[in-house]
């Protein structure tokens, strides 16, 4: 089941955070950092790679990620409806 852990702020981003994803057919067992997953919603489509990075490190240092290599996918503007 997919569990979503939080939605939060970090530098202008919302950021959704979620766990025990299915990947590719598979689904990992319950706490395995490979099923998580870090939505960044970029709304003004004007983020850098850079910017993303901070982010990333930030929800990993405050404990919101199990590993620095966790996928994650920015959303921009152009990809809302």
């Amino acid at each position: 089941m997919d569990l979503r852990i939080g939605d939060i702020v970090v530098n202008g981003f919302i950021v959704e955070i979620y766990q025990n994803l299915e990947k590719d057919g598979e689904r990992f067992p319950e706490g395995h950092w490979m099923g998580d997953r870090i939505y960044i919603y970029d709304g003004l489509s004007d983020g850098t790679e850079q910017e993303f990075q901070k982010v990333l490190e930030y929800i990993f240092n405050e404990g919101f990620s199990q590993d620095r290599r966790t996928e994650y996918t920015v959303v921009r503007a152009e990809d809302f409806d």
